[in-house]
């Protein structure tokens, strides 16, 4: 597990750093007007340290913690103290998710809205393939890879889909 180091701040350093988010109404974003990371999230340096803006404003406003700190407005630049809270990763992945910012773990199948084959699919590539087509030929007719559609026919991949005839 990563440990959080704790931020401690001088009066100087916290006037200086809400000087650097731009406040708003108390239920807009407060963007971080400064650096940004490569993921987007406010940087502020410190006695030579970085720090997320967003852990900072959480700091101020209520107290240093260990856990993450969550964006209930997915905001990685927002630094309003009313949209952040404390979390677990799990926390953090679980809202991802529900926000289609990621995709559940092990989506298989017809669960994955981006997979390019239907049951209908696999079963038909099974019963092509056990009369003899070869994965590449089936993989160039559906788009897919040859090895993907041996996974497929050999049972590896899509093993939800029972076998049995096309529709």
């Amino acid at each position: 597990m990563f440990k959080v180091e704790p931020i401690v701040l001088t009066s100087l350093e916290i006037k200086r750093f809400w000087g650097n988010v731009d406040i708003c109404g108390p239920e807009d974003c407060w963007k971080w007007k400064r650096w940004k990371d490569a993921r987007g999230y406010g940087v502020l340096r410190i006695r030579y340290k970085n720090y997320r803006a967003h852990r900072v404003a959480f700091t101020v406003t209520h107290g240093d913690t260990e856990k993450i700190i969550l964006h209930k407005c997915n905001n990685p630049r927002c630094c309003n103290p009313a949209h952040l809270s404390a979390g677990t990763h799990k926390e953090n992945s679980q809202q991802a998710v529900r926000e289609s910012r990621m995709l559940p773990p092990k989506v298989f199948g017809k669960q994955n809205g981006r997979s390019k084959l239907k049951e209908d699919d696999i079963r038909l590539i099974r019963q092509l393939r056990s009369d003899g087509v070869t994965c590449r030929e089936l993989g160039d007719w559906f788009g897919v890879s040859g090895a993907l559609v041996s996974g497929i026919a050999t049972g590896k991949r899509w093993q939800q889909v029972a076998i049995g005839t096309v529709n």
